[in-house]
């Protein structure tokens, strides 16, 4: 990640945080010159290593309710402004997610069957990781997660992050994938 990108993810997801616009300068990929405007941001998401603000924006005071996902790395400048964002009335960040606007960024679902450890899943019982999850409990012991949910870079990576604490039962895709990777690592580790 360079430091150009990581300095403008601070405003993008401070501004989200506090409801509040960005100004930026946005360079679009059919352009040779970055356009200044006030973005609306609606919401940060990350596919792979592209993280991109969804978002509506205003140039030169004309207002569009056109909702953008834009990647952060196009942005060639961003400050925090004070004016609150305005959610558009119909908007909805789930339905949008799932909405074949953005749904090109994921290469397929996939019915997730997952087992933690008790204490490492644990968070699923007060954060929720889907709309269509259901959960297991055996108290002490486990934690089961079922749930349709994208197959991205960033599932794969937030499983691995998991380390021993979480078994992946489902799909077999995915398991060996992750099989693989604990694998290969564990190789590395022991090589001198």
């Amino acid at each position: 990640v360079s430091l150009s990108i990581q300095a403008y993810v601070v405003p993008y997801g401070l501004t989200l945080h506090r409801e509040k616009k960005f100004r930026g300068r946005y360079l679009s990929r059919e352009t040779t010159a970055a356009k200044q405007a006030v973005f609306n941001p609606l919401a940060i998401v990350s596919h792979g290593v592209v993280t991109r603000v969804i978002c509506t924006r205003e140039i030169g005071g004309q207002i569009d309710d056109i909702i953008r996902y834009l990647p952060i790395h196009r942005f060639k400048s961003a400050s925090a402004l004070e004016e609150k964002i305005t959610v558009p009335i119909d908007f909805n960040l789930d339905d949008y997610l799932a909405s074949e606007e953005i749904e090109y960024l994921y290469d397929e679902n996939i019915n997730l069957d997952l087992k933690f450890t008790h204490s490492s899943g644990l968070h699923l019982t007060e954060t929720p990781f889907s709309k269509d999850q259901s959960i297991n409990i055996i108290k002490g012991k486990s934690i089961t997660l079922k749930a349709t949910t994208p197959y991205t870079e960033t599932l794969r990576k937030w499983i691995l992050g998991f380390g021993d604490q979480v078994k992946v039962m489902g799909p077999s895709k995915l398991k060996k994938e992750i099989q693989d990777i604990h694998q290969k690592a564990l190789q590395r580790n022991i090589e001198k």
